[in-house]
Parts: C-alpha cells; structure tokens; sequence
C-alpha cells in the first residue's frame, strides 16, 4: 500500500473535504480523489460516503484512518532517527493554534524557523482553543498554542506568554472617555460581541466576569462570532464592544479614531499555553520549534522543561 496514498487519505479524513486536501498537499483535486480510488479497489471498500457536499467516512474508513495514523507515524519516527544520525533537523511539524497566536503571533515565529529549518516542512491549524487541545489528544498535531489552560491529564500544559486582554469598542459605548478603567454597571450596560463556545478569550470573559459578580447571562450579547477577525470588523461596525487581545487590537487602535480601548482589570487576564501529547516523543523539528517561540514569545523554564522531559516527562 503507497505511503502517499495513505498521507492523502488521512487528510481527507481530517479535512473532510477533497478540495482542502489538496490545496493543503499541493496536489491537484482530480490526483486526490484518484489516490482515495486506487485505495478503495485495493481494499475492496469505500472509505468515503459523498452525501452533497459532505464527506463522511465509512466503518472501513475509520478503521483505516487509526491503523494509517499510527504507520505515518512510525515512518516519520524513523526518518527522524535516520536524521538524527545525519544530524539534520527535517520532517513534518504540525502546529495547531488558537486564532490569537495563530493570527497574530506565530506567523513570524514559523517564518524565521522557516529560514533556519528550511528542510522541515510546516503545517500551521487554526482553530479555537478546545478544538487545538482535541487535535493535540489525538495526535493530529504535534504541538498546540492556546488560549486556556487544559485539564486533560493526558495534556503536558505549560504556560508560554501572558496576553494583555482589553474590553475595545466604538467611543460612544463608554461613559467616560478619559478613564481607562470600567465599572461592573458599564459592563451590563454595553451590548457585546463574544466569541463563540470554546474559545480561549470566551473563557477568560467568563472567568473575568465572575470577579464583577456577573456572567454572560448578564450582558445585553449583541452577536457571538466565531473568529477574531470577525469579532474586529464588528467592533468597526458598531455592533458593540467585546474583550480580545491587545495584539489583535493594536492595528484598528493606530488606524482608526472613534475606537477607544478600557482596561477590564486583573481580572480578565490569562496566558497563552503550550501543549504536547506526554507519550509522544518530541523531534528534533519540535525540539528547535519550542526554542524559537521561547525565544520569540515568551522564553519560559517551564516550556524549557516540556522539551527536556520528552516522552517521559509526566
């Protein structure tokens, strides 16, 4: 069975779309679905039921999709050993990242690890928090950057930087423009935008709210929106104010009057984490990755001590 037939089915599986297979592959779509062919004749299965638009696998195909896994895997392990010996620091490195860091910090810090590693091959996933965190449990990724803490014991979970969070909205939402600080009753006032189950900067509004004796069920929620990006263009329409982080902020508040920026307080503060699987060996690819972003983004012995710990780290 070919081992790149076996890669396209796998991100088939994890895509659910042959279109984003092959873009993420740099295959056209028609060698995709040519690859998903030859395995189902080989197996004498169908992988893939196409209903419309959607691409659900089948039983033989979430059987295969567990065994295929752990093959690319052992193939990658070797290939890692085989470099070592060459000490030559290649391979796959997949990075999953929550829409903060995945946006706005880790492009550069995968474009210098890019100009020293140049023969790793990169692969950055961007989704919300709990979903990072699942990619990370499973395998799919081998390092994931997030905006909350995770409690999976299965989770080796370090704190990376601090995130300086601020509650950013249209001047007219705030009583007094001139006071940095906001009150428990401006809060309650104020129609918000919040992101969407999840989310690390959901999380910490909730968590933050807690201190002011409140909770979403007490915010007049104008919209929920599910990506950073869309929660600034609201701000920028008008929709009402919502709680993101300074560096997604920073753009809109040096471009655009009329968008002021309140300190919440301590309260809604957090941390951007590091996440790994602790029986999964971290490469020399990871190893060297972990060494950029510390150096980049916040250089802490705890991230220090998750690359030291490798497999056996518990």
């Amino acid at each position: 069975m070919n081992i790149s037939r076996l890669t396209t089915f796998c991100r088939v599986f994890e895509l659910a779309s042959f279109s984003q297979a092959a873009e993420k592959l740099y295959l056209s779509q028609p060698t995709v679905s040519s690859h998903i062919l030859v395995l189902e004749n080989e197996l004498g299965q169908k992988l893939f039921d196409r209903m419309g638009r959607l691409i659900v696998p089948t039983q033989a195909g979430k059987l295969l999709y567990s065994h295929a896994r752990m093959v690319i895997r052992q193939l990658d392990q070797a290939l890692e050993e085989i470099n070592q010996l060459q000490d030559k620091v290649a391979g796959e490195l997949v990075i999953g990242a929550s829409t903060i860091p995945g946006h706005y910090l880790l492009p550069s810090v995968l474009g210098r690890y890019n100009r020293v590693y140049p023969d790793v091959s990169l692969q950055l996933r961007i989704r919300d928090s709990e979903m990072i965190e699942k990619l990370v449990e499973s395998g799919e990724v081998d390092l994931g950057i997030v905006g909350s803490q995770s409690k999976d014991p299965s989770l080796d979970c370090r704190p990376l930087v601090r995130d300086n969070l601020i509650i950013l909205g249209k001047d007219s939402f705030f009583r007094d423009k001139g006071k940095t600080a906001i009150s428990a009753q401006e809060i309650k006032e104020m129609p918000w935008i919040v992101r969407e189950q999840g989310s690390g900067t959901r999380k910490a509004l909730e968590r933050g709210l807690q201190d002011f004796g409140l909770c979403l069920d007490h915010l007049p929620i104008a919209a929920i929106v599910d990506s950073t990006v869309g929660v600034l263009k609201c701000i920028q329409a008008g929709l009402g104010v919502s709680l993101t982080s300074r560096w997604a902020a920073d753009e809109i508040l040096s471009s655009q009057e009329g968008i002021s920026a309140k300190n919440p307080g301590w309260s809604f503060e957090r941390s951007f984490y590091i996440l790994r699987h602790k029986q999964r060996s971290v490469s020399r690819a990871s190893s060297c990755f972990f060494r950029e972003v510390q150096r980049d983004l916040g250089s802490t012995a705890n991230a220090q001590q998750m690359v030291a710990g490798g497999a056996s780290h518990e």
